[in-house]
């Protein structure tokens, strides 16, 4: 349940930093362009908080086991 909220600081920070550079630079954007954003933002730091939370590492994304040491990695090549 943590990552909902480091997911929602992050998106929060994410769209206030856009709302501010957005003032600054005097872009004319409106408030669902920020919602959007904000959505967005939410949507793929929650995925990658639950991600990091669960273990998930780019070995086994890749056809490996994780941090089993005993185990080959099988990328699907065959063998000459």
């Amino acid at each position: 349940m943590e990552f909902l909220i480091i997911a929602f600081l992050i998106a929060l920070l994410v769209t206030i930093i856009m709302y501010l550079d957005a003032m600054v630079c005097g872009y004319d954007k409106s408030k669902p362009y920020f919602l959007k954003l904000f959505i967005f933002t939410f949507i793929s730091a929650a995925g990658s908080c639950y991600l990091i939370r669960k273990g998930y590492q780019i070995k086994s994304m890749l056809g490996g086991y994780g941090n089993v040491p005993s185990q080959n990695i099988n990328p699907g090549l065959p063998n000459f």
